[in-house]
């Protein structure tokens, strides 16, 4: 059994503490490591229960505290995540418009599927790399690539151009977040980082907020081109603070001896190619299931071959052959682990399956404005972020966990249960409000799932977990909200079918129907009414689906995720 380190005596130097204030300006965080030699005595203590600590078997070790001046440098840490967050949700609200003036409109949505495309391939890297070169080093290298992206697109004459700078955006983005979480995680005590964990999601809460009506303003008044103009400042402003006001110190000695070339030969490329490479074309496959899933679409078919055979080249490297995985096998066979990121994944993806019909659900039911409907949206994303704070606020009180996944979980099964049964067409303000407990409860998971995460893999994991913890959350979001879509569609191409039995034209209002749904407020009644009709019923099968996976999320973490004391570190 792993022993958490125990309580000193007269105690270690300053500089093996960690993290403290050192040196720098006031309020520049350093963060100092064990030498490697004594990392056996600051493990984490993965091995040791709640209830082993209720039994009197564990030895408390010294708490780390939030040093002064630590505020500062979280604020710093958050523009990256606003920036990121305001991206994705502008690109959400515009790629429609964007697609036209290029006249590519049926391809528009590569503009969502390049950033995911940068996202997926880079994002496990992250971790390892940061433990190489450096936290600081990787974050400033994400916010760069950001910016270069944004001016890439901003600047852009053709349509491919870009999807290229989304996929520039996309690799910049995935450091973004998961750099800030992999600092936070060396900078804050365990038991406090959930507290620090809902910040992060109320930051990324009010970029969502602000991106989707920010960038239908400018699309409306000065062009889209500057909504991406215009992240280019706020990126080189986040880089111009982690520049000057963080400040961490070279990690273990090792590191502090290694020149660039010697860190550089560390990297585990064979690794990281197979697994950018499996991920990618695992990204097109979905896109092209959406539209012609057919033994006949070549794409189709080689994608999901090369998939399959990338996968098992990176899993055999990263088994037999890498030195220094980018993921290692090792962590993702840990029962925690997997239950975690297995759980996270469906219930993010269940989430997005449901929320990205919120709007066109209250257009095509209740003929409201775009605006009215996506309004109603705020619901969730305040309930997300009071859901996340919630979490922060009861972990940090109790040092427990997974009550509070289990109960985060229940709440929105019940949530969405509600929504299978009760949203008919003719839904109130008050069953419009069960978009509120279902943000709630995901804000919780979100947060609940990564202290989880912290908790089950020892320090050294930690980076590299992380990276783990935010491919899980998109390969979910990517994965589960397709098979949404494609039940949306198979169950609405038959209930119309069935609707409009006796329908003249039948055929052709079924096509136009299904290439783009909104071709429904064009129907004359009666028509209209049968069509909407079976719209929502279809929409019952994809709420339905995101309730089972839920339910089946709760499943999961209820027998397998164990519960390790928060205490020590």
């Amino acid at each position: 059994m792993i022993q958490p380190q125990t309580s000193p005596g007269p105690g270690p130097e300053p500089s093996e503490r960690q993290p403290l204030l050192s040196g720098g300006r006031s309020g520049d965080i350093v963060y100092h490591a064990t030498p490697e030699s004594d990392s056996a005595t600051t493990k984490h203590p993965v091995d040791q229960t709640v209830q082993d600590v209720e039994d009197g078997e564990y030895e408390e070790a010294p708490i780390r505290e939030v040093p002064s001046g630590f505020w500062g440098v979280v604020a710093c840490l958050l523009i990256g995540v606003i920036v990121a967050n305001i991206d994705t949700s502008l690109v959400m609200a515009t790629y429609g418009q964007i697609g036209s003036e290029f006249g590519r409109l049926d391809d528009a949505n590569w503009m969502i599927v390049g950033y995911q495309l940068g996202l997926l391939a880079t994002q496990p890297m992250y971790g390892k790399l940061s433990d190489i070169f450096g936290r600081k080093a990787l974050l400033l290298c994400s916010y760069s690539l950001f910016a270069v992206g944004c001016l890439w697109i901003g600047t852009s004459t053709e349509f491919w151009e870009v999807v290229v700078g989304r996929v520039i955006s996309g690799i910049g983005g995935g450091g973004m977040t998961s750099v800030v979480s992999i600092l936070l995680n060396d900078l804050v005590p365990l038991r406090d980082l959930a507290a620090w964990r809902s910040y992060v999601y109320i930051a990324a809460t009010l970029g969502r907020s602000c991106g989707a009506p920010l960038g239908g303003f400018m699309v409306d008044t000065i062009g889209w081109r500057m909504s991406f103009l215009g992240q280019v400042p706020l990126a080189l402003l986040a880089i111009f603070m982690v520049s000057f006001k963080l400040n961490i110190a070279v990690k273990g000695k090792q590191r502090e001896m290694e020149t660039f070339l010697q860190r550089f030969q560390r990297i585990d490329f064979l690794g990281a190619m197979s697994l950018a490479a499996s991920l990618s074309l695992f990204l097109i496959f979905l896109d092209e299931a959406g539209k012609r899933m057919s033994l006949a679409n070549k794409l189709f078919v080689g994608c999901g071959i090369g998939t399959i055979l990338f996968a098992t080249v990176f899993f055999y490297v990263e088994a037999y052959v890498a030195k220094e995985p980018i993921l290692s096998l090792r962590i993702l066979a840990q029962r925690d682990v997997l239950s975690v990121y297995s759980a996270l994944g469906l219930t993010t993806g269940s989430q997005i399956s449901f929320v990205s019909t919120i709007s066109i659900y209250f257009v095509i039911t209740l003929g409201v404005s775009n605006v009215n409907a996506a309004a109603r949206i705020v619901f969730g994303n305040v309930a997300h972020a009071l859901g996340g704070l919630m979490a922060g606020i009861l972990i940090r009180r109790t040092g427990r966990y997974k009550r509070y996944l289990i109960i985060a979980m229940s709440i929105s099964t019940v949530a969405l249960l509600l929504v299978t049964i009760r949203w008919r067409g003719n839904t109130n303000i008050f069953e419009t409000a069960y978009i509120a407990p279902s943000g709630f409860g995901i804000g919780m998971i979100n947060t609940a799932a990564f202290i989880a995460l912290s908790a089950s893999v020892e320090q050294k994991d930690q980076a590299m977990a992380t990276s783990g913890f935010y491919l899980s959350d998109n390969l979910g979001f990517v994965v589960v909200s397709s098979l949404g879509n494609a039940v949306l569609q198979m169950a609405l191409a038959k209930r119309l079918d069935v609707r409009l039995d006796g329908v003249d034209d039948k055929q052709k209002i079924i096509r136009d129907v299904m290439a783009s749904i909104k071709e429904i407020m064009g129907l004359d009644e009666p028509v209209r009414g049968k069509a909407v009709k079976a719209f929502v019923e279809a929409l019952q099968w994809d709420h339905g689906l995101s309730t089972a996976i839920y339910a089946g999320s709760l499943f999961i973490v209820a027998l397998f995720l164990r519960e390790y004391s928060l205490e020590g570190r």
